[in-house]
């Protein structure tokens, strides 16, 4: 296990967006991992941009978009002029330390 994998365990943040070594960003001698909140929990990652399609994934794993299943997006805290808002399929939105992420999830009976 590397150091910066004990350090993320450490911190109870989950590590996400590729393999442990290219998880996080060198900036100058320090490591970057921007913290995101999503339901409640805490992930790491490791790109500027997150996806509609990923956020539902670190919500719910394995459980894609269905005729059955949709997804409502909604986040707050992000960048200025985009602090809060909803994130549709196929859209990004610009990711920001501690930006919070809501998703619900709606079946179909």
């Amino acid at each position: 296990m590397s150091c910066t994998l004990r350090c993320c365990i450490a911190f109870g943040v989950k590590v996400l967006g590729g393999s442990v070594s290219g998880t996080l960003e060198q900036v100058g001698s320090r490591l970057r991992l921007v913290t995101i909140i999503v339901n409640t929990r805490s992930y790491g990652w490791d790109s500027k941009v997150i996806t509609f399609e990923q956020v539902v994934e670190l919500a719910y794993p394995g459980q894609p978009p269905t005729d059955q299943n949709t997804y409502t997006v909604r986040y707050s805290r992000g960048h200025g002029g985009h602090g809060a808002g909803s994130l549709t399929a196929g859209h990004s939105v610009r990711v920001k330390k501690g930006m919070v992420f809501d998703v619900i999830r709606t079946s179909q009976s």
